[in-house]
């Protein structure tokens, strides 16, 4: 049994008065094809939370420079965000890289980068179902 000596609930004041609600997509499950290829599936969420940004980083390799955006995000301890989930922020796609497996006074934080969608066939795939671009 875990004792508090702070009320777990007690950022969730905090949470409402700076929070916004996002879209995010959520892996539900992961299917195999005949031909032995994973396929992720999601499940489309509102998530409310805190988006922070934590800047912009340049990454450089021998095939080319990379300019990454990380975000922190924070919301209540009811929703459960895990790595390799997805978040939109304006016309961004953001993925978790990275979250904490507890939660501090109700609230639990995780690490979002920016990415492309093009880059992520499965939710592609889906978002483009849920558009009516395409039919199973």
């Amino acid at each position: 049994m875990r004792h508090h000596v702070i009320d777990p609930t007690f950022f969730y004041d905090v949470i409402s008065m700076y929070g916004t609600n996002y879209d995010a997509y959520l892996v539900s499950g992961v299917e195999m094809n005949e031909y032995g290829m994973q396929k992720s599936k999601f499940e489309k969420v509102e998530v409310f939370g805190s988006l922070q940004t934590q800047g912009t980083r340049l990454i450089q390799k021998t095939s080319g420079n990379v300019v990454s955006n990380q975000f922190k995000f924070y919301c209540s301890s009811l929703y459960r965000l895990r790595i390799g989930d997805f978040m939109v922020h304006g016309n961004n796609l953001l993925h978790v890289i990275d979250m904490q497996p507890y939660d501090e006074y109700g609230v639990r934080e995780c690490t979002l980068e920016m990415t492309q969608l093009n880059e992520h066939q499965d939710l592609h795939e889906f978002i483009r179902f849920l558009n009516g671009d395409e039919i199973v």
